[in-house]
Parts: structure tokens; sequence; C-alpha cells
């Protein structure tokens, strides 16, 4: 059976987070790394590492994930590191699985492309990474628009997942392997990779083009295809409901909405 027909409560998870010194992929080093092992619900193996970055960390980043440039001073650094995480990436940690499916929250966009930057920083090859994976992300953008917050840490109280140290990558990582079976038993995931996988690259596109032709003012509702207010405190309402002063005095004091937005908001003035 390929990883394509694997069944999602048969796959063996690596959820994966990083805490850094930014938030800049191209310019910004790994702190703290984590993989936290699922297979059917339950951790199965757990890691994780502080990274001395060779850089100073800024307050501001050590503000957010609590690592200061103490912590790691006598850490090894990410190029003396890679050696003992190429078993994680090769899938040659636990044995009697099939292979691991890597996921995390917004790994896809920041996660795995700031992971290939230290890569080819130090000279290693950057496909190391380039595994199967599930960025829950999209799949909370799409079924969880109308939610004012979608941060790893409102979603975690949405589905009542503990989360005591955000921002820590270990218990990130966690909360993700722990939402995941949340995902699927909400009808947010399909049953095999292939599909989840399909369906991602689906969410990803629509989201992308969503995103560029409202930014964040307007979405489409997932049933009805209804044009929905995006932000704010009227979110989840559909457009045609919303309170014409409310619209009024968003094109009268707000700069920079986009013009497609604008014209669905004069049209229901």
């Amino acid at each position: 059976m390929t990883w394509t027909n694997l069944p999602l409560s048969e796959a063996l998870y690596m959820c994966f987070d990083l805490e850094t010194t930014g938030v800049n992929v191209a310019e910004d080093r790994i702190v703290q790394l984590a993989v936290s092992y699922f297979h059917q619900g339950r951790v199965v193996q757990q890691h994780t590492q502080l990274i001395n970055p060779e850089m100073p960390i800024p307050e501001g980043a050590s503000a957010v994930h609590g690592v200061y440039d103490n912590d790691v001073v006598h850490q090894p650094t990410f190029n003396e590191f890679i050696s003992k995480l190429k078993p994680h990436l090769r899938g040659e940690v636990l044995s009697g699985y099939p292979p691991p499916i890597l996921v995390g929250y917004n790994i896809i966009s920041y996660d795995v492309p700031l992971f290939k930057h230290e890569l080819a920083r130090i000279g290693e090859d950057e496909t190391l990474i380039d595994l199967p994976m599930i960025d829950l992300i999209y799949f909370a953008r799409w079924h969880l628009r109308q939610h004012r917050s979608l941060k790893l840490t409102e979603l975690c109280k949405h589905f009542n997942v503990p989360l005591d140290n955000a921002h820590n990558a270990l218990f990130d990582a966690k909360a993700c392997g722990m939402l995941l079976p949340l995902f699927y038993r909400s009808g947010y995931l399909a049953d095999t990779l292939g599909e989840v996988m399909r369906e991602q690259a689906k969410f990803r596109k629509q989201l992308g083009e969503e995103y560029e032709n409202y930014r964040r003012w307007l979405y489409h509702d997932r049933f009805t295809s209804e044009l929905t207010i995006g932000q704010g405190k009227h979110i989840g309402t559909p457009l045609h409901k919303a309170d014409k002063g409310f619209l009024s005095y968003c094109l009268n004091n707000f700069e920079g909405i986009p013009e497609l937005v604008q014209e669905a908001f004069r049209d229901h003035i």
C-alpha cells in the first residue's frame, strides 16, 4: 500500500515545530526544534532540542518563546545537530510503522522554508525535509473561517486541547498531533492521506485567490458561496445582511481596501 492510499487512522505522524529568532524565513535561525510522533491518536515518542543560532536572539522573539541567549550558549549549532535529526527525516527512528507524515501548523509557509534555508546555509540537501506533509492551518482557514482568531492557541481552546506552554516547540508540536484526529472527527480531513493532500492543495489555491481578491475583508461562505464579512465584530455575517452603517464606516475610514471589496460594499449600501 502506498502512502496515498493509507487511511489516516493508520499513518505515523511526525508533528514538527520550530522556535526561531524571528519570522524572516530567509534570514532567521532556529533556537528550538521539536518532533512528536503520533500513531492512532497517541504519542509514541517525543524529542526536543535547543539550538545555538550563532547570533543574538532578539528580545521580542525571546518574549514570545522564552528562549534567551544564555539558554542556548552551550547548545549545539544547527550544523552540529543535523546528524541527529537526519534519521527522523529519513523515517529511521521508529520500526514497525509506516514512513512518517510531517504535520504542523503553518509549516508549509514558515517552518519548512526556514528549515530549508538552514540546510542550505550549512551545505546540506534541502530535500531532506521533502516529506508528505499535512498543514492544519489550511483546513482551519477553510472550515473555521468564521472564527475571529485561528492562532494555534485559540484553536486548542475551541477543541479543548491542552496547550500549557504555547510557543514552546514541543508543546506546539504535541498540540498539532492532538488536533489532527479531532479535525478528522469533525469532518475537516478526508479518510486517506492522498485525499487529504488533494484537498490541501485545493484549499491552498482557493484561499490564496480569496486573499488576493478580498484580503481579510470578505470570503465566500463554504456552503452557500455567499460573500461574507471576514473580519471584525461582524465576521461570519453574510454581506447582504451586514449593517449598512458598518459598510459605510469601513469605506470612509480605512485605506487600502481592495477594489472588489469596495464594489461589493457599495452594492450593499
